[in-house]
């Protein structure tokens, strides 16, 4: 209701099954390790958007619903670019 109240719109589908071109931003918020094919989410968001801010855990290990192990170097080469890595103490 929140965001209906600001005119925001929200959609359910998956990221591998996201078709959107023409975004400024496409922001990707600590999921990719819950989806089926996070590289095909990256590619998708790739395709949507200009700009791609990815807020996730790196070298985090498999675990339950935590299908993938996301790793530096594997999103900057979906990508094409190379991101910003920060570790919290």
């Amino acid at each position: 209701m929140r965001y209906k109240a600001c005119g925001i719109s929200l959609e359910r589908i998956k990221g591998e099954d996201i078709t959107f071109k023409g975004f400024d931003e496409v922001w990707i918020y600590n999921c990719l390790q819950h989806t089926e094919d996070y590289r095909k989410v990256l590619l998708n968001a790739r395709r949507a958007g200009n700009l791609i801010r990815i807020f996730e855990w790196v070298n985090h290990p498999i675990t339950a619903g935590h299908n993938h192990i996301l790793r530096e170097k594997d999103l900057n080469d979906i990508l094409g670019g190379e991101g910003k890595v920060e570790v919290f103490k």
